[in-house]
């Protein structure tokens, strides 16, 4: 049995995912058979989202190792190469950020991934939050029993009749409260973010638009096998501008 590098799309409606897995496998047959079953699968536990069927597959002629190549497709074109690239995989319409030498710690490469889809995170009900770590001058971390959370913007955190924001004294304060909570409502609400409530307090995740430095609020990894990213001017936060689109320089870091 040799190793096959199967590249395979996905439709979330709008936005396409291009994903290359590897299999073990007799022959093509085979393996695009085994892909077909993977991507069904993978389509079937995120909302709106259908494997396409479109399949190609690449014998591996490596181990599977470092440095292994699992996909290569070779197209012709009359195009030069700026045009090519341009055309094939970097049109301006992907979901990710160029990553500069100079740019600031904070600045992070998108994931790639769809925007996370309504009525996803409801599922998280009666998860406890383990753990909140802040890494300096970049982004926040906070862990839940059944998903991870990294956020780039700050959330506004509520207990009880009190509020506070990032730059409000005792914040850190007021989210290591929140910890050992469980989660009693989550919800997306188109135009005003994400919430969710715990039983020790609420987190409000929905910034100003002063506060957005890059296109993506964050991301979430449910049950260690979905994750998906939150970017501006889509669900639920269509109502941020990037700092691209806005026509404003970004805050500095």
């Amino acid at each position: 049995m040799d190793w096959y590098g199967v590249r395979s799309i996905i439709d979330y409606g709008g936005f396409y995912e291009e994903r290359v897995v590897v299999f073990r496998a007799t022959d093509f047959e085979d393996a695009i058979a085994q892909a077909e079953r993977e991507s069904n699968e993978y389509a079937e536990v995120l909302e709106n989202t259908t494997a396409t069927g479109f399949l190609q597959a690449y014998r591996m002629f490596d181990e599977l190792q470092a440095g292994a190549e699992v996909y290569s497709l070779i197209r012709e074109s009359d195009l030069e190469l700026d045009d090519y690239l341009d055309r094939f995989f970097d049109n301006g319409l992907e979901r990710q950020r160029t990553y500069e030498d100079d740019a600031p710690l904070c600045a992070k490469p998108s994931l790639g991934r769809a925007p996370i889809t309504e009525q996803q995170i409801p599922g998280l009900v009666g998860s406890e939050l383990v753990s909140v770590m802040f890494v300096l001058n970049d982004h926040l971390e906070i862990r839940f029993e059944d998903a991870h959370l990294t956020l780039y913007v700050w959330p506004v955190v509520r207990i009880g009749e009190r509020e506070w924001r990032e730059t409000d004294e005792g914040y850190a304060d007021a989210l290591r409260r929140l910890s050992c909570g469980q989660i009693q409502v989550a919800t997306e609400i188109p135009g005003h973010g994400v919430r969710i409530e715990l039983d020790t307090g609420d987190l409000v995740i929905d910034p100003r638009q002063e506060e957005l430095e890059f296109a993506d609020v964050g991301m979430i990894d449910v049950y260690k096998n979905r994750y998906t990213v939150w970017t501006a001017q889509v669900f639920p936060f269509e109502h941020l501008r990037s700092p691209k689109d806005s026509g404003e320089p970004a805050p500095p870091a």
